[in-house]
């Protein structure tokens, strides 16, 4: 029997991951949830052979969401399902500890292969960004990643108060903070993003979307 954790806040998806979930595996138990914070009342209560997770959740943590489940169980396989851009998100979180990343454009196929690997303690991304992060090591050249999603739900918060030019005093009023935990988050996020000042922050942020 496999447990099977989906991590969705949309109603409908969730019920179509699960309706394939069951068609092609013969024994499995699911368990829908819909935001982070249940994602992780259910790893404290539930055994899981494998979760399957969206980035865009509320209280989603970007890349810390993968540590956060590891510290909670760490032997359970994690297949990022999300929209967001393959090329640019994919190496990130595979880095992070994810063990697949597949898109929720993919194909029914796909998506069999993808969990079949992840059950089987093996390894998905697209044959694309596969090739993609070969020719950039055999090239010496680096893939494009999404900075942003290095950061945590505050620190996108922050950066999106940076990002329009507010002082570190004016963000700290506005989001009812500190002056020095809001110094404190500029500094780490500078640090993440291994940009100097705000500066260089903004141009390496600009092509990016914020998603808070």
């Amino acid at each position: 029997m496999k447990n099977i954790l989906i991590v969705d806040d949309h109603p409908m998806i969730r019920l179509a991951i699960e309706s394939n979930l069951l068609r092609m595996i013969n024994q499995c138990r699911i368990y829908p949830v819909g935001t982070f914070k249940e994602a992780k009342e259910m790893l404290r209560s539930h055994w899981m052979d494998l979760v399957i997770l969206d980035l865009s959740i509320p209280e989603g943590e970007g890349i810390e969401m993968i540590s956060i489940l590891r510290t909670l169980q760490n032997e359970a396989r994690i297949l990022i399902y999300s929209g967001r851009d393959e090329m640019s998100n994919a190496p990130v979180y595979m880095a992070g500890g994810a063990n697949g990343y597949l898109h929720k454009d993919a194909s029914i196929s796909e998506f069999e292969t993808a969990v079949d690997l992840v059950l089987n303690n093996k390894k998905y991304i697209k044959k694309e960004v596969q090739q993609k992060i070969v020719d950039n090591f055999v090239n010496n050249t680096a893939v494009i990643n999404n900075p942003i999603e290095l950061l945590t739900s505050r620190e996108k918060q922050i950066l999106s108060q940076l990002m329009l030019g507010k002082w570190t005093k004016q963000i700290a009023h506005d989001l009812d903070l500190k002056i020095s935990t809001v110094s404190t988050h500029k500094a780490r996020i500078l640090e993440k993003v291994q940009v100097k000042n705000v500066i260089e922050l903004i141009k390496k942020i600009e092509p990016f979307q914020i998603e808070i």
